[in-house]
């Protein structure tokens, strides 16, 4: 990890609003890119994107910052992505 970022995300640990947005803005590409295969609604990539950062800024306490940051968000996002199709796919059971 970067210092910089390391620096962001220990900001983020420890409480600072402004660590957090930009977070969202270094990662956000990464996790779209990430989730973006698994959908064909760009509707359905959005709310997985928002999730991934909702679980993972909500769980940043516990991140052990001696780790790389990107590989931790990005196995939330993936994880939320087959949570939501899995989601997607019980409405769809339902629904027949």
């Amino acid at each position: 990890m970067e210092p910089k970022e390391n620096e962001i995300i220990l900001a983020a640990i420890a409480g600072n609003q402004t660590a957090y947005r930009e977070i969202y803005q270094i990662y956000e590409k990464a996790v779209r890119g990430r989730v973006s295969g698994y959908f064909k609604w760009k509707a359905d990539v959005d709310d997985v994107v928002m999730e991934s950062f909702q679980k993972a800024f909500a769980a940043l306490k516990s991140f052990d910052t001696s780790r790389e940051f990107r590989p931790w968000l990005l196995t939330i996002a993936t994880r939320t992505a087959l949570d939501h199709l899995s989601s997607i796919k019980r409405e769809d059971q339902k629904k027949e």
